[in-house]
């Protein structure tokens, strides 16, 4: 107990650091049209990522208005694949730099419906590239312990 109290207080700590104070970010509705939704090799049950950088809602969803975390991450084929995460608030796990956790996906629970854009908090000049991978689902974790 008394090091899981520790360990909460060295990622809070970490979540602190790695987000700059600094960074403004806005609401911005993001269209999907010049991305490519990810394919997925359908014998994986789980996509193992690396985060490279969040960027969490900053509002909860109400009603018919959704808000998405964005989680810029990477594959272990080192492809760079953008997750958007709908209504779910940023799991600690996400800062861990420590490797005792592992982000990924539970490839059943990839939303298959297309979505045309999708609103997220980000940096004003934040920017997607042309032509890069995307998917919607929630993360979770494998604990390496």
């Amino acid at each position: 107990m008394k090091y899981s109290l520790i360990i909460i207080g060295v990622l809070a700590l970490i979540f602190t650091l790695r987000c700059n104070p600094g960074e403004k970010y806005v609401k911005r509705t993001v269209s999907l049209n010049a991305y490519e939704s990810f394919k997925n090799d359908t014998t994986r049950k789980y996509l193992e990522l690396t985060v490279l950088k969040v960027y969490p809602a900053k509002v909860k969803c109400v009603g018919s208005e959704k808000y998405a975390n964005l989680y810029i991450t990477k594959l272990l084929n080192d492809q760079n694949l953008y997750v958007f995460e709908y209504c779910q608030k940023v799991s600690v796990y996400v800062y861990d730099t420590t490797g005792r956790y592992v982000p990924l996906i539970d490839t059943s629970n990839i939303l298959r419906d297309r979505q045309d854009s999708v609103i997220i908090f980000a940096p004003k000049d934040f920017s997607i590239p042309t032509g890069a991978k995307y998917l919607f689902a929630d993360l979770s974790v494998l604990s390496e312990s």
